[in-house]
This record gives structure tokens, sequence and C-alpha cells, in this order.
């Protein structure tokens, strides 16, 4: 993780506000650690930063909580809806809604009890979800103060973070969320806004130590954005982040991911 503090207090959706605070003080009393993903995430890197419109405004909020059990989570949930101000969905119990509309979607990760990249759903654990690059969107997250008095700080996914994420929703559920390709597709047309710079100064030396087939990636990202992609890798470092090799089961659920090496032709990435 980074600890370099981005602030944008006084340019946040108020009406989004009180919910992440309410969230970040449960997960607080409980010592969670979460972290902001989705559309709310994309939001603070290009329009709070950067005064890049990204077209289609939200009020869904989505966190990543890692939480070591069931149990921990569903304190969670129960401490949102205490006071009675959100109300649980009966169907898609990781979702609360505020009584101004507003939608948050508490995602779980880490479990010990489950697989590394997917958790089951209870009571009857049927319902599998992928959980892949949670963890890594966790490890290279950053700090953002979200209001000053009194100071709201929460980890945000980087850019590199939701790019990832944005992959692997579109993977699992190809082809009906296209709106995940609309999503990667603006990250990474509008991903030079502030990132330029650290690419052609401090990261220069990286087009001298690459192979071919690691510059098509280079290009878009830095080697510290690196990190959250080959950290999907058994071999960090060593493979193309463009290119993996997913492994279905029969219940279409993702079971795994791993690196493959490409020598990209001309117009791949």
């Amino acid at each position: 993780m980074t600890n370099t503090l981005f602030d944008i207090s006084g340019k946040f959706d108020v009406a989004l506000l009180g919910t992440i605070e309410l969230f970040a003080t449960v997960c607080s009393a409980l010592e969670t650690e979460f972290l902001l993903v989705g559309a709310v995430a994309r939001d603070i890197h290009f329009l709070h930063r950067h005064g890049i419109n990204p077209g289609r405004a939200t009020a869904d909020i989505d966190f990543a909580v890692l939480v070591p059990s069931w149990g921990i989570y569903e304190q969670i949930m129960k401490r949102l809806t205490l006071d009675g101000k959100y109300t649980r969905d009966e169907k898609m119990t990781h979702r609360v809604f505020s009584q101004d509309g507003v939608m948050l979607d508490v995602l779980p990760f880490g479990m010990s009890e489950e697989r590394a990249d997917e958790i089951g759903w209870p009571p009857h654990f049927d319902h599998v979800m992928s959980t892949l690059g949670f963890r890594e969107a966790l490890e290279c997250s950053m700090k953002c103060q979200l209001k000053k008095t009194p100071p709201l700080h929460i980890r945000v996914a980087s850019l590199a973070g939701i790019a990832v994420l944005k992959l692997i929703a579109w993977a699992d559920s190809y082809p009906t969320r296209k709106r995940d390709a609309v999503d990667l597709r603006f990250i990474l047309a509008h991903y030079d806004s502030g990132n330029i710079e650290r690419l052609y100064s401090p990261e220069e030396h990286l087009f001298s130590e690459v192979t071919l087939s690691h510059a098509c990636c280079l290009q878009s990202f830095s080697r510290y954005d690196l990190h959250i992609f080959t950290g999907l890798s058994a071999h960090r470092g060593t493979n193309c982040p463009g290119s993996v090799d997913r492994k279905y089961s029969a219940t279409g659920s993702s079971s795994g991911i791993q690196g493959k090496q490409v020598v990209p032709k001309y117009g791949q990435c």
C-alpha cells in the first residue's frame, strides 16, 4: 500500500459522504480493512483529482472488505442497518439502501475457509462470486481524504487496481456486462492524467530493463501499478499481464488465473 495522501475535501458528493462515513466507522470498530472500488473510486481519480468527467454519474458505492469469517461480515451488515436508516436487500444480501436512495454493496474477501479467489454465499453456499484481484487491489491502494472536519480517510483502489477488477468482471460475465469494457476503455484512454511524469522521469529506466513482451503494458502503466498485475501471476515481473489463461468450473465460476508470456504483434496493445 502507499500512504501518500491525496485530499479531495470539499469536492466529494455530499450525498454519498454520509454512507461512506458510516461504513468506515463500522469497519474501524470491528478492526477490518476495506477498499473503495467501482464507479465511485473511478470518479475520485478522474473527476475529483483531475477534472475529467467520466460521463456516467452514480449513487452506487462498492466496498471490498477483508474479513476472516462470515460472522464478522454479518456483524458489519447488521451494524449498518442498526438504526433503521439503511435497509438490507432481501435477495441480494450484500447490498443495503439508504433512505435517500444510495446503494451500498459490501463485497467480502480473504476468508480463511474459502478458496483464495472465490466465495460461496450462505446459507447454502451455492452462489459463487469471484474475489480474484481484491487482495492485490488492496495492496496497491491509495489513501484518500474525503473530509477534513472531522477527518475521514479511506483507501481507494488505484487506477491499475480498478482496471484489473474490470478485466476480471468482464471475463467472468462476458458478454452480458458490456459496461466493464466501456469503463476499461475510458481508463486506458485517460490514464496519462497525472501519470506521464511518473513514466518518463523516475520510471524511465524501465524502457531499458524490460523485454518486448512487457513494452505494451508499460505504455499505459508505471512499474508501481504493474505490481498489481504481476501479483496475479505465479512469476512476478516475468509475464505480460495483458495475457491471462482463465480456467472455469462446470458452474461457470472462475477458479484461477495464470500468466502466459506473449510477444505482442502490432496493434494488440
